[in-house]
């Protein structure tokens, strides 16, 4: 949904050309994200259906389906390293005593672990994918909160600035791929949260990096304001 609707709009307008995102593959892409976001309340199996590794209706959408499938396996990755982390580490041996800013800090170090193990020092084109994958596991959490004050987990970093972070880490340097994962964060981020949050503009910054600070504030400060407002699920 966002390469077909936002990234590659923008693409072709920078080129002076048009690109029309293929109808029937955006109304599945909804379809699928709308189940899936229903399995946060209870499970249903994988509806036969819609897209998926093994079910396509067109060569876009089995390209769609293979890199998600690919971004799934590599998420899956990184989650299963910071749990690795933690082990390896001792952290689960720290005992009783620490502080909840304590909790945070080995959160920190256990997401770095991750990072350092699945990424490394890999160059920019080696890390592309990776960058997907780490960011859509972070990302795919906001799908599951009920309400704003579940971004701030209990002896864990707020979600958002996990997000912060893991982009801060990645430090992707080429133009065009930074923004489009700052642009990616913000699309579901901007997604996530009630439309009354966003008082300003999409248009009304140079780049993808200054709104996505600029949404990353708003939550900072909708987060002191407020401690339980309900979310806004994405449209379907």
């Amino acid at each position: 949904m966002y390469e077909e609707e936002v990234q590659k709009p923008a693409v072709a307008h920078e080129q002076g050309t048009t690109h029309s995102p293929d109808v029937q593959l955006i109304t599945r892409a909804h379809q699928l994200l709308a189940w899936a976001e229903s399995i946060s309340d209870v499970y249903t199996p994988w509806p036969d259906g819609l897209p998926s590794p093994i079910n396509w209706v067109s060569a876009a959408e089995e390209w769609y389906a293979q890199k998600a499938n690919l971004v799934f396996q590599e998420a899956a990755s990184f989650l299963l390293l910071h749990e690795w982390a933690h082990s390896t580490s001792l952290h689960l041996q720290q005992g009783p005593g620490l502080s909840d800013q304590d909790y945070i800090e080995l959160e920190k170090d256990a997401d770095n672990t991750a990072y350092d193990v699945l990424v490394g020092d890999r160059e920019d084109d080696e890390k592309l994918h990776l960058a997907w994958a780490i960011l859509s596991a972070l990302l795919s959490s906001f799908y599951l909160l009920k309400t704003t004050s579940h971004v701030k987990q209990y002896r864990h970093p707020e979600l958002h600035h996990r997000v912060q972070h893991m982009l801060f880490r990645l430090d992707i340097a080429d133009e065009r791929p930074r923004a489009y994962f700052h642009g990616l964060c913000v699309e579901v981020l901007r997604r996530t949260f009630t439309a009354a949050l966003w008082s300003d503009p999409v248009d009304g910054y140079e780049t993808a990096e200054e709104l996505l600070q600029a949404t990353l504030d708003q939550i900072d400060t909708m987060l002191d304001r407020t401690a339980a407002t309900p979310l806004r699920r994405s449209p379907s």
